[in-house]
């Protein structure tokens, strides 16, 4: 079985090595990039290499510069269509629960939000499968839940809007695929779906010109929020980010992992990522690019709410 599964996982390294070599010669930019994913497959062949990796290399990498395999523009999807399933797996995990303080983190606003308003807009960013939501509604549905939520995803990825459409299905809430976003949009599902709690909006477009649509003179999204998604911009990105969200939003909240060995050790103890490549390059990659618990204290804001967990982090912001 082990036999098997690991002649499986070399085919599916070579594949990956084989097809990020084709960019060596495609004109694409950021080589960096592309020579640091292909010496940590390789690496990733036998134990003894990741080792080595870990050791020797890891230390050694620009996290400013890298990309992880799901990034790179190979025109199939394959391997962002891997990532998604394996994240959507793991995100439904018991043990370890991996959403597990975002999810309280955000339950816990939504209650607070609904002190004040019956009715809440909810965005997110970079939304993936939406699996956080679907377990939001699950929550808010054990509570006997009243009102009425709209949840808009936002991603620029075909695979990742019907991944969430398929991921939400099951609930029996409204799912709209949307490419556009009108001034009446909102009241618009409101009206439609008035008799429904939960509405989901899955739009495709570019996460730093949400102020564009939704900007018109007033703060309408209650909660806006990002998971394991600020990683991915560079610093002028990370910056708009962070202006464009405290324009448009009354509470912001930010949440990704660590820079630090928790990813690159416990992971493969507690519940193997081995046989998953692409995921393990993932989850890697994504720490190889985010903050140190350091960095985060040092550029903590006096409007901030910062909790820090051993792999991840949370922080909030209350603009208004």
């Amino acid at each position: 079985m082990l036999f098997r599964k690991n002649k499986e996982r070399l085919k599916l390294i070579d594949e990956i090595i084989a097809d990020l070599k084709t960019l060596r010669t495609s004109g694409f930019e950021n080589q960096y990039a592309v020579e640091a994913n292909i010496r940590f497959f390789e690496a990733i062949k036998t134990v003894r290499g990741y080792i080595h990796w870990l050791r020797n290399e890891r230390k050694k990498l620009d996290g400013s510069k890298l990309l992880e395999l799901s990034d790179f523009p190979l025109g199939h999807g394959r391997w962002e269509s891997i990532l998604r399933e394996d994240l959507r797996e793991i995100e439904r995990w018991k043990f370890p629960d991996v959403l597990m303080n975002l999810r309280k983190a955000l339950f816990s606003i939504i209650k607070e939000l609904r002190t004040h308003k019956e009715n809440l807009f909810i965005v997110s960013l970079g939304s993936g499968t939406m699996e956080i939501d679907r377990q939001l509604v699950l929550l808010l549905q054990k509570e006997n839940f009243s009102g009425q939520i709209i949840f808009v995803g936002i991603d620029l990825s075909d695979t990742s809007l019907g991944a969430a459409k398929d991921n939400l299905t099951a609930l029996g809430s409204p799912t709209i695929l949307l490419n556009n976003w009108e001034s009446d949009t909102e009241q618009k599902m409101r009206q439609q779906y008035a008799e429904q709690h939960f509405i989901f909006i899955l739009l495709k477009m570019d996460a730093l010109k949400l102020d564009e649509i939704f900007n018109r003179g007033e703060k309408n999204i209650d909660l806006l929020f990002y998971s394991r998604f600020r990683h991915h911009l560079n610093t002028v990105g990370k910056e708009k980010l962070e202006l464009l969200t405290t324009k448009i939003a009354h509470t912001v909240l930010e949440h990704d992992d660590l820079n630090n060995l928790f990813q690159f050790t416990v992971p493969l103890i507690l519940r193997s990522r081995w046989f998953h490549p692409v995921l393990l390059n993932g989850a890697m990659f994504s720490s190889l690019r985010d903050p140190s618990k350091q960095e985060l204290m040092s550029n903590k804001k006096e409007n901030e709410t910062l909790l820090v967990y051993p792999n991840e982090y949370i922080r909030q912001r209350v603009t208004s």
